[in-house]
């Protein structure tokens, strides 16, 4: 297991290499010592070090309890206070910063080595707090991805539900209104054929050929719509697509207009 790296800030030379002895002693890493509050900021940006020790007094324009606010909370770098004038503003000043601990010099090793263990311990906890979010916010951004594909696909469904519905209706309608329609031809077709078979006039014979060509065209109408239906099997067959645009002409010139159709 690695010792945990230890950051001292302390301006007294005497008193750092002291401590850093006992760090040692005690089985701790010291990554770096600093003697002010912009050197200590640095180093624990460049170090990361898992705790700092922190001299309230110590050289620079601000003390050890303004760097401590300066430090990213991000780093979750936990700081235990040292000093040696334990007066009551400095101590509403530490405790603002909600540090991990509070020495005053001179402290025994055995008290150094139980703050900084609590310290530790108190960014473990931090840390598997901080690693559990995380990984619940994947977790529910991957659900709510998930629910989004979800969704879009229950719409998409419903739309072509929807669509294959109304096509059914619209089918059943047509399938009625053409069988009740083919009923009607039957009925007009059978007269129009007695009729034919009893006048002789040649005007009038000519006048009934020509309702029963658009009865048969009317019976073919039926036929088209009772496929679009669904009542009637599909039955392909070769057709002359000019004869087919000929019968269709009087429907796209009644469609389109005389003015669309002169300019196509």
């Amino acid at each position: 297991m690695n010792a945990s790296r230890v950051l001292l800030v302390e301006d007294e030379r005497i008193v750092a290499l002291n401590l850093r002895r006992q760090l040692a002693k005690l089985g701790y890493s010291v990554a770096a010592v600093a003697a002010s509050g912009e050197e200590a900021l640095r180093q624990i940006e460049a170090q990361r070090p898992d705790v700092v020790l922190m001299d309230i007094r110590i050289e620079g324009p601000f003390d050890g309890i303004e760097t401590a606010t300066r430090i990213s909370p991000e780093l979750l770098v936990p700081v235990i206070y040292l000093t040696a004038h334990a007066d009551d503003a400095a101590l509403e000043r530490a405790r603002a910063t909600k540090p991990s601990g509070y020495l005053v010099k001179p402290f025994s090793e055995r008290e150094l080595h139980a703050t900084i263990q609590m310290a530790l311990a108190r960014r473990a906890v931090d840390m598997m707090a901080r690693e559990n979010e995380q990984r619940l916010d994947q977790l529910v951004a991957a659900r709510t991805a998930e629910l989004k594909v979800q969704i879009e696909r229950r719409q998409k469904t419903e739309v072509t539900l929807d669509r294959a519905q109304r096509l059914k209706a619209i089918g059943q309608l047509t399938s009625g209104v053409a069988h009740d329609f083919n009923n009607l031809l039957t009925v007009i077709v059978g007269s129009l054929s007695l009729l034919e078979i009893r006048i002789n006039d040649d005007g009038h014979a000519r006048l009934i050929t020509a309702a029963l060509a658009a009865a048969a065209r009317g019976a073919e109408l039926t036929r088209q719509l009772l496929t679009f239906g669904g009542r009637q099997m599909v039955r392909p067959e070769h057709l002359n697509a000019n004869d087919v645009l000929k019968e269709c002409g009087q429907i796209i010139r009644t469609a389109v207009g005389p003015i669309l159709l002169s300019a196509l």
